[in-house]
């Protein structure tokens, strides 16, 4: 079910909650994609990528901006997209949101708070990072892992290292918004939201 939607600057956010049966999404599926839906489920094994397909099509349905193609289709980095929007999906636990915009790239990520970031969280900060935040914190090493899947993504060609290419700068811990830098001269500002025991955060520019 649909819990949330919001804009954002230019762009609309769609946040939904599964609770459905893949029989019950798919009778949510405009009329018009129905045959594509049928064709792509059988294709797909795992009941919860069957979900998260039909999510993402119902939610392109339910944006109330003025779209004239439902079809999404990915660019050779993997990024989606449709013939009129730009948009951005991402899915953790129970939960997939959706970002989109027609006249900016957008970008979106969902997260649940987790101890598993604080175990990774190596990985994907750089010493520098892990000193001016505390990483063995789950909320705020998940909110900064989210923040950097979000740069990720709005950048959007796959050539990024998590800790050298995409830089947290702010000073200390915002639950509100996060500047950040990627490949030392692109800076963004991805802003955040918690519900539940869940971090989304996502940009527009």
């Amino acid at each position: 079910m649909l819990v949330k939607s919001f804009f954002y600057k230019n762009s609309e956010i769609l946040i939904w909650k599964t609770t459905e049966t893949v029989e019950e999404l798919l009778q949510m599926v405009d009329n018009s994609l129905q045959e594509t839906a049928q064709n792509n489920l059988r294709t797909i094994k795992l009941e919860k990528r069957k979900k998260e397909w039909l999510i993402s099509r119902i939610l392109l349905q339910k944006a109330t901006t003025d779209h004239k193609d439902l079809i999404i289709f990915y660019d050779k980095y993997g990024k989606p997209a449709t013939a009129t929007h730009n948009i951005s999906i991402s899915h953790s636990g129970d939960y997939q949101t959706m970002i989109l915009s027609e006249e900016y790239q957008t970008a979106i990520d969902i997260q649940k708070i987790s101890e598993k970031t604080v175990k990774i969280s190596e990985k994907f900060l750089s010493p520098n990072e892990r000193q001016i935040f505390d990483a063995n914190n789950p909320k705020i090493s998940t909110l900064l892992w989210s923040a950097k899947e979000t740069a990720y993504k709005l950048y959007g060609k796959k050539e990024l290292d998590f800790r050298k290419d995409i830089k947290i700068i702010s000073k200390n811990f915002d639950e509100n918004k996060l500047e950040i830098l990627i490949k030392k001269y692109h800076k963004i500002t991805v802003e955040v939201l918690f519900f539940d025991d869940y971090i989304l955060t996502y940009c527009e520019e």
